[in-house]
């Protein structure tokens, strides 16, 4: 690891390293390199390595590779639940605190949590962060949808409905009406409802005294926005806002990445770049994948 940081590498992969000749126990090996990996990254979070693979040649070693891996994915579920988080960026923009992390939307203390849904406002009918808000508020939240909005249509792209939190910990949900990246069903263009949007969030914070606000990585979901591209243009917003309103309410502002998303590293870079490039360092993050040999059909 340290090799290949220092020439600038971004990527590495690893046989099974001792479980050849050498003759060391699977389950010590898996343990030792993904411990290994995990301490690298904690002590140099801003490495150039983003990747790292590890290749199992035999079906016993593999299989051992992936259930020690899927344990210490359901380690990482559960200290999520304990509101585990990682920060990976925090910096100053005016007067208000602003932090890219990793973490759990549905976990967030904030005043306001933001997410997109779908257009006809039923959460229920997405499989990922609509979905999980509902599963957390309960059903109450979509009761309160459907009576104070029941015309979605009415609601123009970029613009969103409010709701009460009710079994989320935050005090207030804005339900955002964004496009697809793709969209081509309107003559709105995606990328400024987006912008829309994002402005809309944080002019409507403003306005009832909003303290907190957390935004997911909106549009590099279910929206299919390149993240390069959605860190762009919500990372502009942001700061343009800030800049431009010295006296906001808002105190902190954090873009929460769901570890759990297999792209949240290219996400979390895109989005900590965007604000480098604007004012500082690189820091970048790092995944490990255990690959198994091709399997050939009979």
């Amino acid at each position: 690891l340290v090799e290949a940081e220092n020439l600038g590498h971004q990527s590495i992969a690893f046989p099974a390293l001792g479980t050849g000749n050498l003759k060391y126990a699977p389950v010590d090996v898996a343990n030792s390199l993904f411990d290994t990996v995990e301490e690298y990254n904690n002590d140099n979070p801003f490495t150039n390595i983003e990747l790292v693979i590890c290749v199992a040649f035999k079906d016993q070693i593999y299989q051992t590779f992936v259930s020690e891996a899927r344990a210490r994915a359901t380690t990482k579920r559960n200290e999520g639940k304990r509101l585990v988080t990682k920060k990976l960026k925090t910096t100053k923009v005016q007067n208000t605190n602003l932090a890219v992390l990793i973490g759990n939307l549905t976990q967030e203390r904030s005043d306001v949590i933001v997410h997109t849904c779908r257009h006809n406002l039923q959460l229920s009918s997405s499989t990922k962060l609509s979905s999980a808000i509902l599963t957390s508020a309960g059903n109450q939240i979509q009761d309160e949808l459907d009576r104070s909005y029941p015309d979605p249509s009415r609601i123009q792209y970029g613009g969103m409905a409010v709701t009460r939190s009710y079994g989320l910990p935050c005090k207030r949900v804005y339900h955002g009406k964004v496009l697809d990246f793709t969209a081509n069903y309107t003559n709105d263009d995606p990328s400024k409802v987006l912008t829309t949007f994002t402005r809309t969030c944080l002019e409507t914070a403003s306005k009832y005294g909003t303290k907190s606000l957390s935004f997911p990585v909106l549009g590099t979901g279910e929206l299919r926005f390149p993240p390069d591209i959605a860190a762009s243009i919500v990372i502009k917003e942001i700061f343009k806002y800030l800049h431009n309103n010295t006296l906001t309410s808002l105190v902190d502002i954090r873009i929460v990445i769901f570890g759990g998303n297999i792209s949240w590293s290219s996400i979390a870079k895109a989005f900590t770049s965007e604000i480098d490039r604007r004012q500082g360092a690189r820091p970048r993050n790092l995944q490990i994948k255990v690959a198994g040999k091709p399997r050939l059909k009979d």
